[in-house]
């Protein structure tokens, strides 16, 4: 009776040895898995992180493309209104210098008109001198 209670003894034992060894292989592919499941959610967060760093990369180009085009626009528009204040100097120019030559002919033409004058003026005072 000794030997079978110091064999069930033994049999419990190797059971408890047997149940223990499968309590800890479980608890190690638990953690395992656990790990499997950490480094895909990582592996996961760092494709998002990825993605983020490339919409926000994206992002900021089309921001610098919007700036560069509002700059080209506002540098054409500045342009054009510089040249169409130079057409409008140029204009207002032109009819100066046609203004000046007018007034400058007209000056002339009436210097020559006084100059025919005085000297037909001259002329008649000549005849008379002639004349006495």
């Amino acid at each position: 009776a000794k030997n079978a209670v110091v064999q069930t003894a033994k049999d419990v034992a190797a059971t408890v040895q047997e149940k223990v060894s499968e309590g800890i292989e479980a608890v190690q592919n638990t953690c395992a898995s656990r790990a499997s499941t950490d480094r895909q959610a990582n592996n996961t967060l760092d494709e998002m992180k990825d993605k983020a760093g490339e919409g926000k990369q994206k992002l900021e180009n089309r921001a610098s493309e919007a700036k560069k085009t509002v700059e080209e626009k506002t540098a054409t528009s500045d342009t054009e209104a510089h040249q169409k204040q130079a057409e409008k100097d140029a204009e207002k120019g032109k009819n100066r210098v046609t203004e000046t030559a007018e007034e400058t002919k007209n000056k002339v033409v009436e210097t020559a008109k006084d100059g025919a004058r005085m000297a037909g003026e001259g002329l008649e005072k000549a005849k008379e001198q002639a004349t006495k």
